[in-house]
């Protein structure tokens, strides 16, 4: 235009959610840039719109979270690599049930979690979702321990034995007896009592940490008879 003709320009920021559109003086916007629109008056006396058009794109991720342990009852969801960052807030919900957390949420049930990242400016927000599953592995030893649990003199030991009942595999032993120290010897699936005693095996499931006790006590019966010799006498 020339300067003495060039119409009135008025500038606006606007945004959209990406995939979204808007409409500005009659025109539909959908592209993010700089956009120009020629507003015409009856009086020919025309004005200029430009539209600086952002379209707003929020990305919602949760790093793969580890599983739910006896030995790691909580675990984090994080989802610090959300964008953009320091822009968004994080609502996060399981089963439609609201949760208090920001970009990190620390959980301790297993089930499917759901986030929402939301970005907003001015007047206009805009919502990534994404979900992620946290699994459990809470195996846990089933065990029995057996063996004779009376000693006396003619049976001077007994081999205490361990038996778990359910079909996992990896799995250590600590026998445990109040009077004495650890030896290497207490971490198999036996254990040899020479006294009475009470006898606890602890069975864990190396990859849950979870754990099953069993007790066995062991009694001791080695009182001796007294023999008796008769009336003191004295020889001569």
């Amino acid at each position: 235009f020339p300067s003495h003709d060039r119409p009135p320009t008025k500038t606006i920021d606007a945004y959209i959610c990406i995939g979204g559109q808007i409409t500005i003086a009659g025109k539909v916007l959908k592209t993010a840039g700089i956009h120009r629109i020629r507003k015409p008056a009856p009086t020919g006396c025309d004005s200029l719109i430009v539209v600086n058009l952002q379209i707003l794109k929020p990305s919602a991720l949760i790093a793969p979270p580890k599983v739910i342990t006896c030995d790691r009852p909580e675990v984090e969801l994080d989802a610090r690599a959300s964008k953009p960052v320091g822009n968004i807030t994080f609502i996060w919900s399981i089963n439609t049930i609201p949760l208090t957390g920001d970009s990190i949420l620390k959980v301790r049930t297993p089930g499917n979690y759901e986030l929402r990242v939301k970005q907003t400016v001015d007047t206009v927000f805009c919502i990534a979702r994404t979900t992620v599953d946290v699994f459990a592995d809470l195996s846990t030893p089933d065990i029995l321990v057996s063996g004779i649990d009376t000693l006396n003199c003619l049976r001077q030991a007994t081999t205490l034995s361990v038996r778990n009942q359910t079909s996992a595999t990896d799995i250590s032993h600590l026998w445990q007896e109040a009077t004495r120290p650890l030896t290497p010897a207490d971490t198999n699936t036996t254990y040899i009592a020479r006294q009475g005693g009470i006898y606890s095996v602890i069975a864990k499931d190396r990859s849950s940490g979870c754990r099953d006790t069993a007790i066995l006590k062991v009694s001791a019966d080695i009182a001796r008879p007294a023999i008796y010799t008769g009336p003191t006498q004295t020889l001569t």
